[in-house]
């Protein structure tokens, strides 16, 4: 069995401790860590306990800046690079038939033989966020399974769905809040479907999996001397520490309510702090900024990732600019340098062409989304005449604030149609609705 997890280099030290607590349990498991940046360096991959580290790029024979552009938060982009570390695992030990994906703020408090075992016996084990109905609605809006533990077997059926999978999260791994639907349009909602897509997937219900704050509240955490840990009476396999910087704040009248759960906590953050997270925490994600070093704003990101016109015309959006997002794909250029008809004070002469001038300290008005979905109509006009093959597409309406509509078409796996942007009259005309 290989157990394989994707961290930054800001999240370094949880990847060591979940390591090390692989090794100290199941020495003879193999652990792949694919790492998220630009760039890999040497003490990362000469760790004692990590078998190999490989950068994420390197996971995917795909345009890896073009996909990691689309995402502005790290936890995004670890969901996108972890289905395709569960496949590049696949292919670089073929003699190996089980694979799983853990978080890396996971730890291991008990041998896994059961997890191997159960593993076999199936070809997809999934992890349900909670084992009762104590709160339906949270499983709506983050779905019913987690994502930081997945089994994928040697199978027909687990190699078509980690296939499936890949697809979906190189687009819809985002976790933008939807306040219409009030959901996070994440990659841990496809895997709903999984159960009725793809045969022999399991449900794993074991209090003693996935143990999280989400789930505290219907599990019981004892010890049984020493440091074996029980969930409900069953042992406690894997706890994850989600968020554990939140849990550190836990106030005096939580940690004296569940003194065994807050001890596991302390424990887990001093041995994190021992392994450099104070020094870790503090260095920036590398595709956090654009080739030039000015850091990529969201809005930036949301623009291409919602516009598949500028996919295809700019495939490496890293040597681009915030400024070209906001101006340049328009035609226009910012307002600090605008052509005046006459000659007034504090202007140049640049050839036959008078320039005004914005003086220091003054800043250029920033473009809203709203103006750049509208104007984003004149992308439209050019490529009206441009014809895209498709196998199977679907129409997709996705609103605004404001009264502008984006209407384009999807297929899979890669191959995309040009986005059209309208105004919701035009909108309506195309679908047929009155």
């Amino acid at each position: 069995m290989i157990v394989g997890t994707v961290v930054t280099r800001s999240h370094l030290a949880r990847a060591k401790l979940l390591a090390q607590s692989i090794k100290r349990f199941n020495p003879e498991v193999k652990v792949v860590v694919s790492l998220l940046e630009r760039y890999n360096q040497q003490d990362i991959s000469m760790y004692p306990h990590f078998d190999e580290v490989v950068l994420a790029s390197q996971t995917w024979s795909g345009n890896f800046n073009q996909a990691i552009f689309k995402y502005s938060a790290q936890e995004e982009a670890s969901c996108f690079a972890g289905a395709l570390l569960i496949d590049y695992m696949f292919h670089r030990y073929p003699n190996e038939n089980q694979v799983v994906l853990l978080d890396c703020d996971m730890e291991v408090l008990a041998p896994l033989q059961d997890l191997e075992s159960r593993l076999a016996r199936c070809s997809i084990l999934l992890t349900p966020r909670r084992l009762s109905s104590s709160n339906d609605h949270g499983d709506t809006r983050y779905g019913v399974y987690d994502a930081g533990l997945i089994g994928v077997n040697r199978t027909p059926s687990g190699l078509a769905f980690v296939r499936w999978w890949m697809d979906r999260s190189e687009r819809y791994s985002s976790v933008d809040y939807d306040t219409k639907t009030q959901s996070w349009p994440d990659e841990q909602k496809w895997l709903n479907q999984v159960p009725a897509l793809f045969e022999g997937t399991q449900v794993l219900k074991h209090a003693g999996y996935n143990v999280a704050d989400w789930n505290y509240n219907e599990r019981e955490i004892s010890q049984d001397g020493g440091s074996h840990y029980l969930a409900n009476g069953e042992t406690l396999y894997i706890k994850h520490f989600h968020h554990i910087d939140n849990r550190e704040k836990d106030s005096a009248e939580y940690v004296k309510k569940h003194p065994i759960l807050s001890a596991l906590t302390k424990q887990y953050t001093d041995r994190l702090d021992a392994l450099g997270r104070g020094r870790d925490d503090s260095i920036p994600w590398s595709y956090q900024f654009f080739a030039s070093g000015e850091p990529i704003q969201p809005s930036t990101r949301m623009l291409y990732r919602n516009n598949l016109f500028l996919e295809e015309k700019y495939p490496n959006p890293y040597e681009l600019s915030n400024e070209f997002f906001e101006w340049g794909m328009f035609g226009e250029v910012p307002p600090a340098v605008q052509p005046e008809v006459d000659n007034k004070p504090n202007s140049i002469v640049a050839g036959d062409t008078t320039l005004s001038i914005v003086r220091r300290g003054s800043k250029p008005p920033q473009r809203s989304m709203k103006k750049n979905l509208k104007k984003s109509k004149t992308l439209s006009n050019q490529v009206q005449s441009h014809s895209t093959s498709t196998s199977s597409t679907g129409k997709l309406l996705v609103s605004s604030r404001s009264s502008v509509k984006k209407q384009h078409t999807w297929s899979f796996p890669h191959r995309r149609a040009i986005p059209l942007l309208h105004n919701r009259t035009t909108s309506r005309r195309r679908v047929g609705t009155r």
